[in-house]
């Protein structure tokens, strides 16, 4: 399930016959899905499904005008049908239940993520009710299991196979099967058995492309959290393939990819319908081969490099390394901003007067908010300060008897929380004010004592004004 048949021209007009065709198998899986298993479950719906649908119905010469209006209805998603669902739509429905489940429970194994985890659990009962479904279309439950449980026996060994092909149809067999069994039982279902091998064999090969499309496509990803991969373990690599050995890949991609347009023109299909097919699997297939590979790095190699490249650009507008102090705060300023804004060389042009304009412009707004908080903070410092001066004084007349004398301890003790919010009478009442007196406002020295929090501050509002201001002049 790898969503390789997607289809080209994916905004076409809705009278082109070949998008009508589409569209129409593509909401009627999806509406199927929702009658029988909830409307959860359409999100489960995939590309490669529907693309049996097609088949499904072509070989049965289904006439879509006699389905009914709700399966006519394409993008409208909440217009669902009542009456029968065709075959071709309730099969290929049922079949991606199962898949999805498969896949479900390959990434819960891979990863152990919450999410996964938690969506194999929300769609427990809709995959169960699938998988009967699928027995009561003649799928071999027995056959189904042991392909499906086969996958992690063969990761757990190593074949002897010393060719490209064989070590990957070695651990692709599994979903190769599978994928099989599927479409061999749709030919049956929509009552095309003279075709089912053929149908077996079409399968086979989709199964086999998927799963080598997928190792190809997750090969970094793979890597880096040190998940099975049959192309690291064939090339013994441990981040990413060299571009001999991922051209190799390439050419084994393109050989199954021929090998399934010569499976598609074994079926009775016309011959434009089997191009149609292949010009959809060729473009997706090219859109994945050649992409840009990012090998992922670890988070201390991620801000290393991160911070490199924020000092590399801003020695290329400094033009040198930094030799007086006016160029040294430039050039720090500049690293210290692209490190928070590491997109910034793809925007700002190269040029040193726009540096020059940029650093200085930066530091005076990170100067000004610096000189604004330091005035808060000693503001605030100041008051707590008067008001220390003042509980000291009270706790000196109270130790006197020069303050409430016959009062009640609950007012002296309003004075005291009142003076200062370190908390030091919550358990004046209960334990008496003598503990409370004797140790007040000791809290207070360290609240006055946390410079580290006011440094924090004052760091988080200069990196803010650089970032914005970076935003500013870009």
């Amino acid at each position: 399930m790898f969503g390789i048949m997607r289809p080209e021209g994916g905004c076409s007009h809705k009278q082109d016959p070949n998008y009508r065709f589409h569209r129409m198998h593509y909401c009627g899986v999806c509406k199927a899905m929702g009658n029988s298993y909830g409307h959860k479950t359409r999100f489960l719906l995939n590309f490669d499904i529907v693309f049996l649908a097609e088949l499904l119905s072509e070989w049965s010469e289904q006439d879509l005008s006699q389905w009914g209006g709700a399966y006519q209805a394409i993008n409208r998603c909440f217009t669902m049908p009542k009456g029968e669902t065709p075959v071709s739509l309730q099969y290929a429905a049922d079949a991606n239940l199962f898949l999805s489940e498969l896949k479900i429970e390959d990434h819960a194994a891979d990863t152990g993520r919450l999410s996964w985890r938690f969506a194999r659990w929300f769609y427990s009962g809709s995959f169960l009710k699938a998988t009967k479904h699928l027995e009561k279309w003649g799928i071999d439950q027995k056959e189904l299991s042991y392909w499906a449980n086969q996958q992690a026996v063969r990761e757990a060994a190593v074949p002897t196979e010393k060719e490209l092909s064989s070590f990957i149809e070695y651990f692709a067999e599994p979903t190769a099967q599978l994928s099989s069994l599927i479409f061999r039982q749709g030919a049956i279902a929509v009552g095309k058995a003279e075709i089912s091998e053929q149908a077996a064999l079409l399968g086979y090969r989709f199964g086999l492309l998927a799963y080598l499309l997928d190792a190809f496509e997750d090969i970094e990803k793979d890597a880096f959290q040190q998940q099975f991969n049959p192309l690291l373990l064939y090339f013994n690599a441990e981040r990413t393939l060299s571009e001999a050995e991922l051209e190799l890949t390439r050419t084994f991609i393109y050989s199954t990819q021929d090998s399934i347009h010569a499976a598609l023109g074994q079926l009775p299909l016309a011959p434009e319908k089997v191009d149609l097919y292949f010009s959809r699997l060729r473009s997706n297939i090219a859109m994945q081969l050649y992409r840009e590979r990012t090998v992922p790095l670890r988070f201390r190699e991620r801000i290393s490099a991160r911070w490199q490249q924020a000092r590399d650009f801003a020695r290329q507008l400094t033009c040198d390394s930094p030799k007086n102090l006016a160029t040294n705060l430039r050039y720090q300023m500049l690293s210290v901003a692209v490190f928070v804004a590491p997109r910034t060389p793809e925007y700002m042009g190269i040029s040193n007067n726009s540096a020059v304009v940029f650093t200085w412009t930066a530091f005076l707004a990170a100067f000004i908010a610096a000189i604004g908080l330091g005035v808060i903070v000693g503001k605030k410092r100041k008051a707590k300060k008067k008001k220390k001066r003042s509980f000291k004084k009270m706790l000196e007349q109270l130790r006197k008897g020069e303050l409430f004398k016959g009062g009640c301890w609950e007012q002296i003790c309003a004075a005291c929380c009142t003076a200062c919010a370190c908390a030091c009478c919550e358990s004046c009442c209960e334990n008496g004010c003598d503990n409370c007196l004797d140790n007040a406002c000791n809290g207070c020295d360290d609240c006055e004592n946390n410079t580290w929090i006011w440094i924090l501050l004052a760091f988080a509002v200069i990196v803010i004004g650089v970032t914005v201001l970076l935003f500013v002049l870009l």
